[in-house]
């Protein structure tokens, strides 16, 4: 502070007020140190006094100075989680981003929480977030979460604090498609040349599911004769060749128009195989 005229007697203090509060300064001394409370303004006065202070040597108090707002840098956001759900499908796992702050804005008021999830943009998000996206199987997601406060100085400027970055990251959760099933669809009697002619020969449709669209499997039947006529009855394909499957785009095959199955005799079932695994054994259906 600049010293006042002093009318010639020696200033002996200053008196700084301010928010209800004072301290005095012993001269020459001119400069006082305070610890203020962040978030709060506040506006000084100063007034001097010499050796006659009880006898009216106390000057008038100075204009007040201009708002003061001290703050600090905000605190770190409450909480980032990443929650991976329950997979549908290879391209179907739930990953559930959240993200708080609830702490305080290091007096500057006026805070926003900003997230940033797989290192794309930072978005403002008041002072919570939360959203669930679908994402590939087992794929690495990661968020991060900061506050941000822009508080105005005295010259009308603004500045901007930034909290410490809060970082989570975590995998989706790996899809396991269920077992592949087989079923069957008889369909009338049919002949395959110098294979089977008898009247109980018919074609049987074999479907299976919950295939992965992505793979090519290799689909063989066995047969499983009845003990007391072995030699009785087979399953052929066309060329007695294993198929191949191509599942469709929701991890269905069907051999329906595609390849031909035939059966010779009542008495015999048969096990779908497939990549040289079993898994489900039919059996003959008369009509």
């Amino acid at each position: 502070m600049e010293s006042p005229s002093d009318n010639g007697t020696t200033i002996t203090k200053y008196v700084v007020r301010w928010n209800g509060e004072s301290r005095e300064v012993n001269a020459p001394a001119k400069k006082l140190d305070l610890t203020l409370e962040n978030g709060t303004s506040y506006r000084f006065t100063v007034e001097a006094r010499n050796g006659f202070e009880a006898d009216g040597g106390v000057s008038g108090a100075s204009n007040e100075s201009n708002s003061v707002r001290p703050y600090k840098k905000p605190a770190a956001p409450t909480s980032a989680t990443i929650t991976p759900g329950k997979c549908t499908g290879a391209n179907s796992c739930p990953v559930k981003f959240a993200a708080t702050a609830n702490s305080g804005d290091g007096g500057a008021g006026n805070k926003t929480l900003q997230v940033r999830v797989n290192g794309g943009d930072w978005v403002d998000s008041g002072t919570s977030y939360s959203n669930t996206v679908e994402v590939k199987s087992g794929q690495a997601q990661s968020i991060e979460a900061r506050v941000v406060t822009k508080p105005k100085n005295a010259d009308g400027s603004t500045a901007t604090m930034t909290s410490e970055t809060l970082s989570v990251s975590r995998d989706a959760q790996t899809y396991t498609p269920p077992a592949p099933v087989s079923s069957i669809n008889w369909g009338p009697h049919a002949t395959l040349q110098g294979v089977c002619t008898g009247q109980f020969c018919r074609r049987v449709d074999i479907e299976i599911t919950n295939l992965d669209p992505s793979k090519t499997y290799e689909m063989t039947i066995k047969t499983n004769p009845n003990p007391a006529s072995p030699n009785d009855g087979g399953w052929w394909t066309k060329n007695n060749a294993p198929v191949t499957v191509n599942p469709d785009a929701n991890g269905n095959y069907t051999t329906a128009a595609k390849s031909q199955f035939y059966y010779g005799y009542p008495d015999n079932t048969f096990t779908v195989y497939l990549d040289g695994k079993p898994l489900e054994t039919h059996s003959y259906k008369p009509l």
